[in-house]
């Protein structure tokens, strides 16, 4: 059950940033609120998203997979990648 929250998590945070990176209609709506979707900073920004929704997806589909199927690559990959961002961040 929490490897589908961190799934939805994940697809959540790719989907919202994909759709501010490239839809200028959304990019007008944040003119609104006075916020300057031009600047490089914003764009930089969604990029890092999109790149972190699309690994927290793929390593949380690979462990529901490899959960289902028993398979001990498919979770042997999951545990490398989490021991690697956990390195990462600490």
């Amino acid at each position: 059950m929490a490897v589908l929250v961190f799934q939805l998590c994940g697809l959540i945070i790719f989907a919202v940033s994909m759709w501010l990176y490239f839809d200028s209609d959304a990019q007008d709506a944040l003119e609104i609120i006075e916020f300057d979707s031009e600047h490089p900073f914003f764009r930089v920004a969604l990029q890092v998203l999109i790149v972190v929704g699309a690994i927290i997806f793929v390593t949380s589909l690979l462990g529901c997979c490899g959960a289902a199927k028993e398979s001990t690559t498919f979770l042997l990959l999951v545990s490398i990648s989490l021991s690697v961002s956990m390195a990462d961040s600490a």
